[in-house]
This record gives C-alpha cells, structure tokens and sequence, in this order.
C-alpha cells in the first residue's frame, strides 16, 4: 500500500511539473499566466483534499503550507489580471505586495515546524547546516546581486527585505539537508526540494530583475516545479512521520574535531573576506548584508561553540565516571573503593573519625543462578542487591563492586554508630528478589573489620582481614547446610 503511495506521489510530481512547465515555456500572454496559476492550485487542491479527509496524521505544518499555497495563488491570480487582462507592466497594488511574502513565510514556517524535532534531537548538526546555509547565502548575494545606490531609499528597503528572506531561506535549506540526510524521508525530501528552488527563484529574480521590476520568463519554470514538489510532499505515506525525529542522533554531530573548528573559524572570517574582496574589486560594500549576516551568524556561531564546550565537559564528566564505577549496578568500582577506604583509614589514624567499619560481601549462589536461568537473572541480583546495600547504609557511607559477585562497604564514625551497620545489612538482604517470573535469593556472606588508629597498615591489609572473615563465614554456612541435609537424611532413614 505505501509503495503504491510512493509510486503515485513521484508520478503526480513528473505528470504536473512536466507538462506545467512545458506549456508555460510553449506558450504567451494569458495562456502562460494561467499555466503558472495551475502550479499552484494543483498542490492547493491536494493538500486541501488530505486534510479535509483527515488523513493527515500531524495536520500543522500542512496547514500551514495550505495556507501559504492559498496566498501565492492569490497573488498569481492578481499577476495574471493586471500583467494580461489590464495590460500593465509590472503587477503592484497591496494584494501583490502583501500575498507574495505571506505566502513564503508560511511555507518557512511549515518548513520550521518539520525540521524542529530534528534541531532538538541533532542540534549540533543543524546549527552546522544553518551556519554553512547562511555562509552561502552571503557568497551568493555578493556574487549575484549588486547591492541598490545608496540614495535610493526604497529600493534599499525592497533590498533589505529580499536579502532576509534569502538568509532565513538558505538556513533552513540547511537545515532540511541536514535532516534529510538523517531520515532519508521522501516527503522531506520534496519539502527540501522547494525549499531550494524558491532560493534558487528568490536569488534568480534578484540578479535578473529589470529597471522596470520585471525578471526574466524562465525564473517561473523554478516556481512551478517548486510548488508542485508540495503537493507530490502531501501524497508521499512518508509525510506522516513528519514533524517526528529519529530516536537517535547521527554519530559525531557534537565532536570538538580540528576540522569543525576550523569550519567555525571560516564561518566568522567570512564576512571580513568578503568586504576585503568587495574593496579590492572596487565594488561597493553591502552593509546591508554585512549588517544582517553578521548579527545572524556571529550568535549561530557562539551558540555552536558553547554546544560544542558543554558536550566536550559532558563527555569528560562521563569518562570519569565510567572510570570510577561499576558499569551494572552504578556503585563505585575496586580503584575507587580502595581509595575512599584508604582516605577513612589516614582519617581515622589522624583521630579525625573513631573508627571505621569495612563489610566485604559476596553473594552467595550467583553463578549457579546465572548457569540455571542466564546473565539476565544474575544481573538483575547484583542490581538489587546494591539498591538494598545502598539503602541499609547512611548516605555519606561508601558501597562499591569490587568483583563479579563482591561488595564492599565502607563507613566512619564513632563505634556505636557504625557498628550495627552489619546487622542492618544482613536485614536488607534477607528478602528474595523476584525477578520477571523468578523468585532469587539473595543471600550473602560477609565480613566485617572496625579499624581504629595504629592498627591497620592500609586498605589492602584491612580488605584482606574482611575477606578472610567473610570466607570464614561463608565455610560456616556452607557447613550448617551440610549438617542439615545429613540430619535430614538420617531422619528419612
């Protein structure tokens, strides 16, 4: 059914634009006018359709793109009376004004709202298409249009506004790219596609426009197949997943590498090379787009340096952390463990603290657990078992994983305050786990060493004790199970 879908979107876009774009470049007067009118009312009636049958899943940005078609066929309209039927040069009049950039702004605004979710998910990497997208906008306005003499006001104006179109233009053209390249969505894909030619027309009516406010007839074959790729956006099945990002972000989008600094570094020397440039060609400098470029891009940039810092201190921040604890159960790790317990240890020698208590703990039947029912149950033990050490203890007492199955504890303090720490320990381990349709238990055999000043030379040798102790215990236990299962088959005798 979707393949369908897609089949009949790419053969609506070829079987309008095509013929649309032949018969306007055939054809004069009237007849050419009402060809361009068509390329609008076309994707017009399609969106309205989709939209009135309620198929369209996120209907906003749609809306939008309607009403924005709504306007340019307006305007069209307007072209095709005054240029044909009344025989005026140049279309004027407040509708012309008024309908043409309405119309852009609320397919810019559509354009927006579908590339928002992929700014939140890959900010980094549309900030880089926006900046590269508003780069190219200032090298295609120096290159391309000349900027109005300085006393004429109006056309000042008209140039002031025709250059912030094309820069919010070519940002999200960036933008789109960038979120194309992620998704590979067909629908983004036609929506990326008029995004571009109205560049591409905006920038070619600019550098071919007449004295007398006219461009050259070709320009409009770039508006035709541009507002036909919307309506062939509506009818791909991919529009909608749109607006909606992927769950996951490209790889590398937020990598403080040479080469993005570099870009960067390009990005904000750009506009100083070009009014270099534009002096050395005895052209005159555009401060216009000096000035708008400039007050774009300058916090485009540190916006990106300042994404570019905070993931780096994120990034460092996270391999500490790695590097000081356990990946499963989030509890310190052995290096970090011997550490906190070496700094109790020189506390207590300095008579800071009294005393300080070490448990060391190994979880009685884990690998049989793991042999019997998998690595996923055994996990699912040493995650439970370090919540319930974390609970038995104070807050300011240290619990790690030092091994595949061990745990250790670590406090300080005056002795009546440590000492019943074991017991409670004991107490919160005493209830099994259930774990999906299992239940596991949780028993655990320990050690326990209060150290007091002078009589342990360092962790290691106070680790040693704990785990002597536990392995005592733990022979015990084994022992009494032993004497038990005797005493049971004796009596079964």
């Amino acid at each position: 059914m979707e393949r369908t879908q897609a089949r009949r979107a790419h053969l609506v876009f070829v079987g309008t634009s095509a013929p649309l774009c032949i018969g306007f470049a055939g054809s004069g007067g009237a007849l050419r006018g009402l060809f361009l009118v068509l390329a609008v009312v076309l994707p017009t009636g399609i969106v309205l359709t989709l939209l009135v049958r309620r198929v369209v899943r996120h209907p906003l940005p749609w809306w939008l793109v309607l009403a924005g078609l709504g306007l340019l066929t307006v305007n069209s309209v307007a072209w095709l009376v005054q240029l044909e039927l009344q025989g005026r040069p140049v279309a004027t009049g407040a509708v012309v004004s008024v309908t043409l950039p309405l119309g852009y702004l609320c397919l810019l605004v559509a354009s927006s709202i579908v590339v928002s979710p992929f700014a939140r998910l890959d900010a980094g990497g549309v900030l880089d298409a926006a900046i590269f997208g508003l780069g190219g906008a200032s090298v295609l306005w120096t290159l391309i249009v000349r900027p109005p003499p300085l006393d004429d006001v109006v056309a000042r104006v008209t140039g002031l506004s025709d250059l912030v179109v094309v820069v919010i233009i070519t940002m999200i053209v960036g933008t789109i790219v960038r979120a194309f390249t992620t998704t590979r969505s067909a629908a983004l894909g036609y929506i990326g596609l008029c995004t571009g030619l109205t560049l591409i027309g905006t920038i070619a009516r600019l550098a071919t426009r007449t004295p007398n406010g006219t461009s050259a007839w070709w320009v409009e074959l770039v508006w035709i197949v541009a507002y036909t790729s919307l309506g062939a956006a509506a009818l791909h099945p991919t529009r909608d997943a749109l607006p909606r990002a992927p769950r996951r972000a490209p790889h590398g989008t937020d990598s403080l590498t040479p080469a993005r600094l570099v870009f960067l570094g390009v990005a904000l020397s750009l506009n100083p090379a070009i009014t270099v440039l534009m002096a050395l060609g005895d052209r005159m400098v555009d401060l216009a787009l000096l000035s708008v470029t400039s007050l774009t891009l300058v916090p485009l940039v540190l916006t990106r340096i300042a994404l570019l810092a905070r993931r780096q201190a994120s990034a460092e921040a996270s391999l500490e952390h790695l590097a000081t604890h356990d990946e499963l159960t989030g509890l310190l790790n052995r290096r970090a463990a011997i550490a906190r317990l070496d700094t109790a240890l020189r506390r207590v020698d300095a008579r800071e603290v009294s005393a300080a208590l070490v448990v060391y703990l190994d979880v009685d039947g884990l690998k049989r657990i793991n042999d019997r029912y998998g690595h996923a149950a055994g996990d699912a033990l040493l995650v439970a078992v370090a919540e319930r050490l974390r609970s038995a203890v104070r807050a300011e007492d240290t619990v790690a994983r030092i091994g595949g199955d061990e745990f250790v504890v670590v406090s300080v303090g005056p002795s009546g305050a440590i000492t019943p720490i074991p017991d409670r320990i004991d107490l919160a381990l005493t209830d099994p786990v259930a774990w999906e349709h299992l239940t596991l238990a949780t028993e655990a055999s320990s050690g326990a060493v209060i150290a007091h000043a002078g009589e342990y030379a360092g962790a290691d040798e106070v680790l040693a004790v704990a785990d002597a102790r536990m392995y005592a215990a733990k022979q015990r236990r084994r022992s009494g199970l032993d004497r038990d299962a005797d005493e049971s088959a004796q009596r079964g005798r």
